[in-house]
């Protein structure tokens, strides 16, 4: 859209190092979790139902959206349907229309090399350029 690429050490850490790092994290503290304690006292299941349903409702919010768009995207086939909903409407961008049509040139110029690439070579491409 700025009209440069980002360099190749971002598109490593976004796509790569960045998703890494957040599982061994996340791998660490359930491998480590002990029972919290204040004053040695182990606090009562009712807290940590408490704690893990507000947590839950947090991270179940992306894969519920994620389902309802599916479900309601107008495509025949579950393929046609996924593919349908992460895709933008062509009502979607730049609300100016000369930055709307350069939007859409640049969009569909981005998006042409890489029709009946394959999931893996648009993966590759993304990150390496």
């Amino acid at each position: 859209m700025l009209g440069r690429k980002v360099g190749l050490y971002w598109r490593l850490c976004w796509s790569i190092f960045t998703p890494l790092i957040m599982t061994v994290i996340l791998i660490y503290f359930y491998a480590t979790y002990e029972p919290l304690t204040y004053n040695d006292k182990i606090y009562p299941g009712w807290a940590y139902s408490i704690g893990w349903t507000i947590t839950a409702f947090g991270i179940l919010q992306l894969p519920v959206w994620m389902i309802v768009a599916i479900v309601r995207d107008p495509g025949r086939t579950l393929g046609e349907k996924i593919t349908g909903a992460f895709t933008p409407t062509k009502n979607w961008g730049p609300l100016d229309p000369l930055l709307r049509e350069q939007y859409h040139k640049e969009i569909d110029n981005e998006l042409t090399p890489k029709r009946g690439q394959g999931v893996w070579p648009a993966i590759k491409q993304n990150i390496f350029g």
